[in-house]
């Protein structure tokens, strides 16, 4: 039987974990996701001659209309439920989408 040496690490080598961990939550809160309530096909605009209802970059509020999916030839709006900045538009215009896929990250403000 060998005996070995227990080595402490000293609480200062943790303490960037811990903070990397923290800050990765307070992101993580800053961040929402709004995904699709229905399977169908997404649009980001109300036709093809119309401009996005919104771009990457952009500022929203709650209740604003962010693209429609339809689905089963009933057109469904899928609004915000926060106010924020588009972060990320996962989405294709035309694209099919399944329930609960990720449409949009929204940068919470």
């Amino acid at each position: 039987i060998r005996k070995t040496q227990k080595e402490e690490i000293p609480p200062e080598t943790l303490r960037p974990k811990e903070k990397a961990r923290k800050i990765e939550k307070e992101v993580e809160e800053e961040i929402h996701l709004i995904k699709s309530p229905v399977v169908g096909t997404f649009f980001q605009a109300s036709s093809p001659n119309e401009p996005p209802f919104v771009i990457k970059g952009q500022r929203i509020e709650k209740g604003q209309t962010l693209c429609i999916i339809e689905a089963m030839k009933m057109m469904n709006k899928i609004e915000s439920d926060v106010d924020g900045i588009i972060k990320e538009i996962f989405i294709e215009d035309g694209q099919y989408v399944e329930y609960d896929q990720e449409l949009f990250k929204i940068q919470k403000i």
